[in-house]
């Protein structure tokens, strides 16, 4: 990554969020020459939009002179990824029209459950493209925290965003009931996923029915039970 390209391309006003993005893509393979060549197809996979939407995003950039382009063709003539060259703006830019931005049916939206984890650095700053549901059940797991990535390869490749909260219960009472888990025996969160122990039946601690413990718990629940009865 070329950080002198990122900082000139993270101060850019005026140009449409499709475009801004695809601009900060492009910054992020550039070299220490400013150049870059990823494909249209994985520009478009990363900017969650449709190859056409990225051919016209970058042939916006390309005409408001934020980057070069140099077409390349292979010896047989068939075409090669273009080398793009991130330039330094000179002048405010005026927002490119509608037509030059985004088709109504190619809107921005979080990336899904089948992209592949990505990092893209701004100023030393790390965006994770994490879905919200990992994060949440990630913040409560306990323990071995050290393959965040592998972990989320499972999380999307078993579809688990729509179950992230009744993952994230079964953790935290796990970690409240569990006798292995009070103990520490946890295995790594990936494991957790790839096996699916959600499903494994809880190992709670024998209760001992004499102890005053239990009796205590089993006298409360009667009162109760005859309060919701009056």
């Amino acid at each position: 990554m070329s950080f002198e390209a990122m900082a000139m391309v993270v101060t850019v006003e005026d140009i449409s969020p499709i475009n801004k993005l695809i601009l900060i893509l492009l910054s992020n393979y550039a070299d220490e020459n400013n150049k870059c060549f990823p494909s249209y197809d994985k520009i478009a996979k990363l900017a969650n939009c449709s190859r056409r939407t990225t051919v016209r995003s970058i042939n916006t950039l390309n005409k408001l002179n934020l980057i070069s382009i140099e077409r390349r063709k292979l010896s047989n003539n068939d075409n090669q990824s273009n080398v793009y060259t991130i330039n330094r703006p000179s002048v405010r830019m005026s927002p490119p029209s509608d037509k030059d931005s985004i088709d109504s049916s190619d809107t921005v939206t979080p990336p899904s459950d089948t992209m592949s984890p990505n990092t893209i650095t701004l100023n030393n700053h790390k965006v994770n493209t994490y879905t919200d549901g990992f994060e949440k059940w990630w913040k409560v797991y306990p323990k071995h925290k050290t393959d965040k990535k592998g972990a989320f390869v499972k999380w999307k490749k078993q579809k688990l965003e729509p179950m992230a909260d009744e993952l994230v219960a079964d953790v935290l009472l796990r970690i409240e009931e569990s006798k292995k888990w009070k103990k520490g025996i946890i295995i790594s969160p990936t494991k957790y996923l790839e096996q699916e122990r959600w499903n494994e039946v809880l190992d709670r601690e024998e209760i001992d029915k004499d102890s005053y413990e239990y009796l205590g718990f089993v006298a409360q629940q009667a009162i109760e039970e005859k309060k919701a009865l009056r």
